[in-house]
């Protein structure tokens, strides 16, 4: 079965979601959105946003991931 565009960003986002949840504690209240691609069907852009807990402390992060075509990640703030 074929995804359509939206749908397998969806897919992509809440995958993206239920990783972070399982291995990653200090993260909470994660929500994942997609970003605009800028023409280049081989990129992927994600904005994150959550609760990062260290020691007890929880602050609010907000981080950018950027997928290129060749596998490479970039994470931003």
């Amino acid at each position: 079965m074929r995804l359509s565009l939206h749908d397998a960003l969806t897919q992509a986002r809440e995958a993206i979601e239920i990783f972070i949840e399982r291995y990653e504690p200090r993260l909470s209240q994660v929500r994942v959105s997609a970003l605009p691609r800028d023409g280049d069907p081989l990129r992927l852009a994600f904005s994150l946003d959550g609760w990062l807990d260290v020691a007890g402390t929880k602050r609010q992060v907000s981080f950018t991931a950027h997928l290129d075509g060749s596998g490479q990640v970039r994470v931003g703030t």
